[in-house]
């Protein structure tokens, strides 16, 4: 070995030592806020009948070994432990139980990570797992049934008793016959839980809710697991799907695309649901179901939408030590943000800063006092948005009053005797002043702020997580977080049959205010959640435009000549992008179409795009014409029916003005109270390996010059 290899080795040697001390300082920690949070815990349940049964429903006598082990920890202890936590059980979303949660998912995540196999070894990993099938005993059986009926029993908790809607709620649900089920002696009919199952997972407002959460996640462990013990002969089919995902793993090394991320994630989607290779199946997700989205926003794009100067004139009406105030009040200031530092949350601080020049005249007894007055005050109100939505805590102020009296007007013996009182009280007076102008500045912030975080709550939950929590689409990991420079996203949007990116995101190499990487995974994955199986007539697709957009877009207006369609989207892949060489393919799969009186069946609508970024937009052009054909069909080889040509040509109408010959975008606004941070323009414009990048900055201020003065007459 030469000597430069001798160096490189002991570079790489001492790169993995310092990672490995990392790791094992990172676990150390995690454990130790573990420790914290379960000590708390157990004080506030306390030690009475209450406390122990929380205890022991939470197997704190199993936790507390494993935080003994530190970092000889069983993984699967620490899994089986964490779903007591996320069982939906009634009370274990407060504080302390959640606290308990959250550090254990991050110590478990942990733990997993440092046995993780290298991806170079994954196939051989894979292929060693056959013949492994772990057959599911009666006790896993057993115990899935009481966690669902545990649920069943906190839903039924939760909904009032006697109420209309509660009586609408289980008769909806069927909470009849799935008590049935769960009585005991009770065999299980896997086709009434699997329909029961499904009503779970409609789109009800309502289903989105923890109990009703609980019930449906508990209801599909039940069916799944009593399913796996009713069949026999199922080593076969285990070991079938180890080799097909082995092959999978290294096809999609080779060649990542849609169709390999398809076949990974509907394999480890049916061992997950055979209760089968957990461990291997966590392994694959860690390196092929990376996070697929990224989001930056810098603290002067925030801002925009927030900071304002402050000028207004107000009436004074008051009463200080005895003295009736009456005059005006002079405001200016400025409302600015700053984003606090928070790896948990998104922080931000409203921060209002002014001052208010007051001219009043008091009145007490025989005299009139006349008097100038400055207060100066600094106001905060911070912000908080994360996975569960938008909160505020109570707004802050502080606040200084410097009173002056100029005159007072009355007898010679009574004003003699108010300026030696008021030379005596001019302390306190201004102390009081100052604390009702914090108490008045105060109850203005909260006032302002709180109706539009209660709004942009409303909307967040109505419009995203509650719709996406009921299609079982929200996203398996959303975090947020804030420097001192920029809002964080960071999602990955994945089921258990789906799997994310399965690399880094591309580098953002400019200065943006806003930048966002997203991996065809994230929009394949949402896609197959919310579209897969459903049926969009004309007036679904444009009132969806017109929810999305706020207007309805002229390419999806009917002309009186067009006879009405539908399109049912195929379950698996309803819609397929791809990101590569500069550019991007988009593949709609309708499994099914009508047009007037007419029923169609399957086809593909494709198009390419290049991608080219200017200096106002980007330039998207159209690659050749948009391709319609039945999925499987082979140019050259096969040849187009009559019915197929005929819905080939009402499909070229209609995508045709959806993908035109080229699309411009000139520039990027924002909605709402951010539209006057003007159209921000593209620094960053890539498409490539799966990720497309897009970065905006801000534009320039432009900078008006002073009109020219006329000279002053002399």
């Amino acid at each position: 070995m030469t000597i430069h290899g001798r160096h490189t080795m002991a570079l790489l040697m001492t790169s993995l030592l310092l990672l490995g001390s990392a790791v094992n300082a990172r676990a150390a920690d995690q454990a130790a806020e573990l420790k914290t949070s379960l000590q708390a815990m157990h004080a506030w349940v306390g030690t009475g009948q209450n406390g122990q049964t929380w205890r022991k429903y939470l197997r704190s006598e199993d936790l507390t070994a494993q935080l003994a082990q530190a970092d000889k920890a069983d993984p699967q202890v620490l899994a089986d432990v964490l779903a007591q936590y996320d069982s939906g059980a009634s009370g274990l979303d407060l504080p302390k139980f959640v606290a308990v949660r959250t550090s254990l998912a991050a110590w478990l995540e942990t733990v997993r990570a440092a046995a993780v196999p290298e991806r170079g070894e994954l196939p051989s990993v894979i292929r060693e797992a056959k013949g492994k099938l772990q057959a599911v005993t009666p006790e896993q059986v057993t115990q899935a049934k009481a966690q669902l009926s545990a649920a069943v029993a906190g839903l039924e908790k939760y909904l009032t008793p006697g109420a209309a809607n509660t009586v609408a709620w289980h008769k909806y649900l069927k909470t009849d016959e799935l008590k049935a089920q769960l009585a005991e002696g009770a065999k299980p009919d896997l086709k009434k839980l699997g329909a029961i199952h499904r009503l779970y997972k409609a789109d009800h407002a309502g289903l989105e809710l923890p109990p009703f959460l609980a019930v449906g996640n508990a209801l599909l462990r039940y069916g799944e697991l009593s399913n796996m013990a009713a069949q026999k002969e199922l080593g076969a089919w285990y070991d079938k799907q180890i080799d097909k995902l082995a092959e999978a793993v290294e096809s999609y090394e080779q060649s990542p695309g849609n169709d390999g991320a398809e076949k990974i994630g509907g394999i480890l989607g049916r061992l997950a649901s055979a209760s089968q290779a957990p461990d291997l199946i966590r392994a694959v997700r860690h390196h092929y179901a990376q996070a697929n989205l990224f989001v930056e926003i810098s603290q002067p794009l925030a801002a925009v939408g927030v900071e304002r100067e402050v000028k207004e004139k107000t009436p004074i009406r008051d009463n200080i030590l005895g003295t009736s105030i009456r005059g005006t009040g002079q405001t200016t200031g400025k409302v600015s943000l700053r984003l606090v530092p928070n790896p948990q949350a998104a922080e931000l601080e409203t921060v209002l800063s002014g001052k208010t020049a007051t001219k009043t005249v008091g009145y007490n007894g025989p005299v009139t006092i006349y008097s100038n007055g400055i207060t100066t005050y600094t106001a905060n109100k911070k912000m908080f948005f994360d996975a569960d939505g938008f909160r505020g805590s109570p707004a802050a102020c502080r606040a200084k009053t410097n009173n002056r009296v100029y005159d007072v007007g009355g007898g010679h013996l009574a004003t003699k005797i108010a300026w030696s009182r008021i030379a005596q009280s001019r302390g306190q007076a201004n102390r009081i002043a100052a604390g009702r102008a914090q108490h008045r500045v105060r109850k203005r912030l909260d006032e302002e702020a709180s109706p539009m975080i209660s709004e942009a709550n409303g909307n967040y939950q109505s419009r995203y997580r509650g719709p996406m929590l009921r299609r079982r689409t929200f996203p398996e990991r959303l975090d947020f977080s804030t420097t001192a420079d920029a809002i964080h996203i960071v999602a990955l949007q994945a089921n258990r049959s789906q799997i994310g990116a399965p690399s880094e995101p591309p580098k953002v190499e400019s200065s943006a205010d806003l930048a966002v990487r997203v991996h065809a995974t994230l929009l394949n994955n949402v896609a197959e959640g919310l579209l897969g199986g459903e049926t969009l007539d004309d007036e679904k697709m444009r009132q969806t435009m017109i929810d999305v957009r706020g207007e309805l877009p002229e390419s999806f207006q009917n002309s009186e000549d067009e006879d009405p369609w539908s399109i049912t989207f195929a379950r698996r892949d309803p819609v397929i992008v791809a990101f590569d060489d500069a550019g991007f393919v988009v593949t709609i799969r309708g499994s099914r179409y009508t047009s007037g009186d007419r029923s169609f069946g399957a086809m593909n609508v494709t198009a390419r795009y290049k991608i080219a970024k200017r200096d106002d937009g980007a330039l998207l052009t159209r690659q050749g014409e948009v391709e319609i054909l039945p999925p499987g069909f082979e140019q050259g080889k096969d040849r187009l029916g009559a019915s197929e040509i005929a819905l080939a040509k009402i499909l070229s109408k209609k995508f045709g003005k959806v993908f035109t010959p080229e699309i411009v975008a000139e520039g990027l606004e924002l909605p709402g109270v951010w539209k006057k941070a003007g159209k921000l323009l593209p620094v960053e414009l890539t498409a490539d390996d799966g990720w497309l990048k897009m970065a905006w900055k801000l534009p320039t201020p432009q900078v008006v010059a002073a009109e020219p003065q006329q000279a002053a007459a002399k």
